[in-house]
């Protein structure tokens, strides 16, 4: 047996037994159902953080590596990575209006993304009633 190889059999046997490291390192590879994903994303989005919509479409699919939400109303898209929960989100189109340019490519938690979605529900400003 080669070094090499005995070196990574050797990591190997000490992630697996080591499980703290293991689920850092291992995710878990099966994906939670459509329906469990989907209640999950919809509940991190609620609202588009940059327009404020609330109609946004999910596209989630057990059998790829990535799922999506898509901004029918700005155009902003999302990709995140779901396997037991939702590992990261990322920006991978920015509103129409550049709203999220800064954020563009940058893998952040999903808690970042439903606060920004509740902080642009709460600060938009509502149409004056005519008196």
């Amino acid at each position: 047996m080669n070094l090499s190889k005995h070196v990574k059999q050797e990591k190997e046997r000490f992630l697996i037994t080591n499980s703290s490291i293991q689920d850092k390192v291992f995710p878990m590879l099966e994906k939670i159902s459509e329906r469990e994903a989907k209640l999950q994303v919809s509940k991190h989005f609620p609202w588009c953080p940059f327009c404020c919509f609330e109609h946004l479409k999910i596209d989630v699919k057990p059998e790829r590596k990535y799922d999506y939400v898509l901004c029918g109303n700005c155009g902003a898209k999302w990709e995140m990575n779901i396997q037991d929960k939702i590992r990261f989100v990322k920006l991978i189109a920015t509103s129409v209006d550049w709203k999220g340019k800064d954020l563009l490519e940058k893998e952040m938690e999903p808690k970042f993304w439903q606060n920004k979605a509740w902080l642009c529900v709460l600060t938009r400003r509502t149409p004056e009633k005519p008196q």
